[in-house]
């Protein structure tokens, strides 16, 4: 009995069970439709989306997705709202979705808030 392979190795064909759970990868599939790969180019006028038709299977394909909803987020209306993340040590960039949130995630807004806890109890005793 062999192991089952993992789905994010990149080698052979995609397996069956991901395209079926895939409707647009499956779609591309019975189509024989090779994926478009985004390519963001920077004229002075801001970020325009071009595509490139690539022959492209398996990992390919699913990289090909992502890539394409990265480019339509750089380059469509929400791409605004990406903002960097505040926290002292943190490199990510998230969505602003509203106009408060200073964190890309729960993890480091609780760091922000457990440092603001420790910094006001500190004063509370040292006063």
């Amino acid at each position: 009995m062999t192991a089952p392979r993992d789905p994010l190795e990149p080698r052979g064909e995609t397996p069956g069970w991901f395209v079926s759970s895939c409707p647009l990868l499956a779609q591309e599939t019975e189509l024989g439709a090779s994926p478009l790969s985004p390519v963001v180019e920077w004229p002075p006028t801001g970020p325009v989306k071009v595509w490139h038709a690539e022959r492209a299977g398996g990992f390919d394909a699913v990289l090909a997705h992502i890539a394409r909803d990265a480019v339509d987020v750089v380059t469509g209306p929400r791409a605004q709202t990406i903002s960097r993340c505040e926290v002292p040590g943190c490199v990510r960039i998230f969505l602003r979705e509203h106009a408060r949130r200073i964190s890309c995630s729960t993890t480091c807004g609780d760091r922000v808030r457990a440092e603001r806890h420790y910094r006001l109890h500190q004063a509370g005793r040292d006063g």
